[in-house]
């Protein structure tokens, strides 16, 4: 027995039912896959930024180190060479190179951080965030936890 074109039209239904059921289901696998990537990107960003803004601290906070070191030893600067300088002689040189050491000594003002910022454009983050770009990799998986 032949079978006729009218025949196999329910079973090329089904097949073609079958293939738009696997095309939803790997729609929805990738949409909840991109959610997914988007929910640990947000919080490596995150991450990302915290260590930003604590190096930001820490550069702030190593040149003020610097500046109240090169303070120091512009005073001590100063001291040895007035001690062995004839009264009268290069005095006003050091006065100058004394006021300066007082200009960049942040012992005269209040301590005080930097003043952060509330949002870090995405360029500062680039290189915290080297492993995460933007839009999710075809072959992303979640991390197992």
């Amino acid at each position: 027995m032949t079978a006729t074109v009218e025949d196999k039209i329910p079973e090329v239904i089904a097949e073609l039912l079958l293939r738009a059921q696997a095309i939803e289901a790997r729609r929805l696998e990738q949409e909840k896959l991109d959610g997914l990537y988007a929910e640990e990107r947000q919080r490596a960003v995150e991450r990302a930024r915290d260590r930003y803004l604590e190096d930001l601290r820490a550069q702030v906070a190593q040149r003020q180190v610097a500046r109240w070191e090169e303070a120091q030893r512009l005073r001590a600067f100063v001291q040895a060479m007035r001690a062995r300088t004839p009264e009268g002689a290069s005095r006003s040189w050091l006065d100058w190179v004394e006021q300066y050491a007082s200009q960049i000594d942040p012992q005269h003002e209040l301590p005080a951080g930097p003043e952060l910022p509330q949002v870090v454009p995405d360029n500062e983050l680039r290189d915290y965030l080297k492993s995460w770009p933007y839009e999710r990799p075809y072959r992303w998986r979640p991390n197992a936890e």
